[in-house]
């Protein structure tokens, strides 16, 4: 690519790391009603109300709207309460949503945007889309209500503690992902298995946004990546309103280290592009959630080969998750095309609430918190959306040894009756199983192998790149391919 074609794309997303709202309202959103800060796009009748009968359970979400993952995790709401409500709702009563309301990605404004779902409109349940920081936020007032509230996105250690310290005020709140430490096992897994066996890595530099999870993240790789051979370098920290990324890219040059490992969940697509632009002689793998966006590729004018990224719909899929994403696919036209990371999580997580409520027979939290806490199958991997299976009472380590003593926790205080079984190493409230996260890469031209390439191949425009799952080996179908200007080795 000739540099002025790459500084024209530059120009254009330098500021679109971020969704515009008009990019925003052209989706499948049409009427606003706006207010100072907060936002709240009506909730439209669904038209198999007519066929339910009793109150409608309320459901609020919350996120940074101008961000495409919440926008995902909107949208998934959306096609999951369709689902359920045309399948006859949850307890024969319907599943309404109230919101989106958007707290812009800024904790004060994430703080007004749960009081008035909670308190003003009395939602029964929220289930957030919030970066990290704002989760945090909002756990002060998560603590003075007893709404379940269920996190999409955040992976924090802070909100976790708070359920493990203080399980009585705060036992209302769930995670969706893995913790930070669990984030940084997988990559820990896979740098391990294949960088250092493959490329030969023997150290390695610390790329992070500057918010609350990818401070754990950094903490536990300094910690934990000795262990394996592989020294960590340094830690850059950046603004997430950084524009020029030269001078970063040029520390982690000059750090020796043989590859980066990247920490982008707020921004990513300009950090990339930029990679791509500057042709950073390192491969970087990590957490790269711009990276897993259908967008990302034509953004970047062919994003193909440059970082592994933890991702959600690449390699092996279910039928349940592809017909989920073909809904998606089909039903929205403007970005984010595919829900990727909160997307995911919302709509596994919309489906486990309403499982719960009807095993509890009623809304009444205590009774569906104890039904969420026994929420568990081992074949979800396969069997339900992108996740890999576990607990939304315990998150389940590959093996407890492997979480650092500073993560590790108490006896679980929780009701759940199979929590003597596991040891201290487990986290309260989290869905998920950290050592099975998926790995994936765009590639231009990937041998089509499995019904996930098969169905990027027949939906995606022909000359587009597909996202192919290169970790762990039994969910690939396709290898990890570095950037054409790194050399192997």
């Amino acid at each position: 690519m000739n540099r002025e074609k790459m500084d024209s794309i530059l120009k254009k997303i330098a500021t679109r790391h971020k969704l515009t709202r008009r990019d925003f309202l052209a989706g499948s959103l049409s009427t606003v009603a706006t207010g100072a800060a907060l936002s709240i796009l009506p909730w439209q009748p669904n038209k198999a109300f007519a066929s339910i009968k009793g109150k409608p359970i309320r459901i609020g979400y919350m996120g940074a709207m101008s961000y495409p993952l919440s926008v995902g995790g909107w949208r998934a709401l959306e096609i999951g309460v369709d689902e359920i409500n045309e399948a006859g709702g949850v307890l024969g009563r319907p599943l309404e949503l109230v919101g989106p309301y958007s707290d812009e990605g800024r904790p004060e404004e994430a703080i007004k945007a749960y009081e008035k779902l909670v308190w003003t409109d009395k939602v029964d349940f929220v289930i957030e889309g919030l970066l990290d920081d704002s989760s945090v936020a909002i756990m002060s007032r998560v603590a003075q209500t007893d709404v379940i509230t269920i996190g999409s996105w955040v992976s924090t250690i802070e909100c976790y503690d708070k359920v493990w310290q203080d399980y009585d005020k705060y036992k209302n709140w769930f995670g969706g992902v893995a913790q930070d430490w669990g984030l940084v096992l997988s990559i820990k897994d896979f740098v391990q298995n294949y960088l250092v066996k493959q490329l030969g890595w023997k150290s390695a530099v610390i790329f992070r946004e500057d918010l609350v999870w990818t401070k754990g993240c950094a903490e536990y790789a300094y910690e934990e990546f000795p262990d394996i051979g592989v020294d960590i370098k340094g830690d850059i920290a950046f603004p997430i309103d950084t524009v020029d990324y030269a001078p970063l890219y040029d520390q982690c040059i000059k750090s020796g280290a043989d590859g980066i490992i990247c920490f982008l969940a707020a921004v990513a697509t300009v950090p990339l592009a930029q990679y791509m632009k500057l042709q950073v002689p390192m491969v970087m793998a990590g957490v790269n959630t711009d990276a897993g966006m259908f967008e990302i590729y034509k953004d970047t004018g062919g994003f193909t080969g440059c970082a592994a990224q933890y991702a959600c719909f690449p390699g092996k899929q279910s039928p349940q998750t592809l017909s989920f994403m073909d809904k998606y696919w089909k039903k929205y036209n403007k970005r984010p095309r595919l829900p990727e990371h909160c997307g995911f999580d919302a709509y596994s997580e919309l489906y486990a609430l309403a499982a719960a409520i009807d095993r509890a027979g009623t809304i009444k939290s205590d009774a569906v918190i104890n039904e969420l806490e026994r929420s568990y199958d081992e074949d979800l991997y396969l069997d339900w959306p992108w996740h890999p299976g576990g607990w939304f009472g315990l998150e389940r380590p590959a093996a407890p040894k492997q979480v650092p003593e500073r993560y590790r926790r108490g006896p679980y205080k929780g009701p759940w009756d199979k929590a003597e079984a596991w040891d201290a190493s487990m986290a309260p409230h989290v869905w998920g199983v950290p050592e099975m996260v998926r790995w994936g890469e765009w590639q231009k031209n990937p041998q089509i192998k499995g019904e996930n390439l098969a169905w990027q191949e027949a939906n995606f425009p022909k000359e587009y790149a597909k996202m192919v799952g290169v970790w762990p080996p039994e969910y690939a179908d396709g290898t990890f391919q570095g950037p054409p200007w790194v050399k192997k080795g």
